[in-house]
């Protein structure tokens, strides 16, 4: 069958248990510490509801990258069934896991010659990268070839818009990501950022507000602008342990558009250690990824 493949995502893709049994998605894992004491992403709320709470609490936390040889085992039990493998990636811009991922596929193709390995760089993350991979798995149930699917991710991805907010600049001060200065001028002024993913995959500020309320207004203000046939989508939401912010956004983007449906996630722990509690991200198809 040209269809009998299986697509591969990592957990940054935050997909619901739901869905991924749907579509049988293997999930490469991140891990991520708190303090010296490590663990394996997970999607389970009650787990991420403590993740949260323990950054609140001013704990130290990080993440590391999905583990080479682990993907390798997980590749080649699907290989040895016979069956060939889509990867779809976190942002090479943003970790390095589409990069450990890619090589290890590399290593393993001369062993398999028979089979196809193809790994996509989603140029996303979060959510966004989980709505990708539901549009791929659903095309596949469509019965697209492996190769005509990554030519369908070649024109999607870039219409995949990727538009949060943080509650606090703090965790992305820790992270090396805003200048103290910023941090200061920002808590001093109640000032909350807007951000989104660039057409390379990298974070970057479009705009700036006053106070949260006024960012998840002007979140769905430009949702409303991007977003193309509202009534046929979904519109994916990611949140840091804030689902009261959630409820309030959804019903600004209400007041403008009526979207399809809503699918609501928290954030993984790889995205939440770098936006901290608070963190709120949308995703939805736009005709392209560029902020006018």
């Amino acid at each position: 069958m040209d269809n009998n493949y299986v697509i591969i995502t990592d957990s940054c893709a935050e997909l619901p248990n739901e869905y991924l049994e749907k579509y049988q998605i293997p999930v490469l894992k991140f891990s991520y510490y708190i303090g010296d004491d490590k663990y394996i992403s997970s999607n389970d709320e009650l787990v991420l509801k403590d993740f949260f709470k323990s950054m609140r609490e001013k704990k130290t936390v990080s993440t590391s990258c999905v583990n080479g040889e682990e993907a390798r085992l997980v590749f080649e039990e699907i290989l040895n069934e016979g069956k060939d493998i889509i990867y779809i990636g976190f942002s090479s811009a943003m970790s390095a896991t589409f990069q450990v991922v890619n090589y290890m596929a590399s290593e393993i193709r001369d062993k398999y010659p028979e089979r196809t390995i193809i790994c996509v760089d989603s140029l996303s993350g979060c959510l966004g990268l989980g709505a990708i991979v539901l549009y791929a798995c659903e095309q596949r149930e469509n019965g697209i070839s492996i190769n005509n699917l990554v030519e369908f991710l070649k024109t999607s991805m870039p219409k995949m818009n990727h538009l949060f907010t943080v509650d606090t600049l703090y965790w992305l001060y820790i992270g090396g990501r805003v200048k103290r200065t910023a941090l200061l001028l920002a808590g001093a002024l109640d000032i909350k950022p807007l951000m989104r993913l660039s057409e390379e995959g990298v974070m970057v500020p479009y705009g700036k507000t006053v106070g949260r309320k006024r960012s998840l207004a002007q979140l769905a203000k430009k949702i409303a602008e991007k977003i193309e046939n509202p009534e046929l989508q979904t519109i994916y939401i990611a949140h840091g342990d804030v689902l009261d912010d959630v409820n309030f956004l959804i019903s600004k983007i209400k007041e403008l558009i009526t979207p399809k449906d809503f699918v609501i996630t928290y954030v993984d722990t790889v995205v939440g250690a770098h936006g901290g509690p608070g963190t709120l991200a949308v995703f939805f198809v736009g005709k392209d990824r560029a902020i006018l």
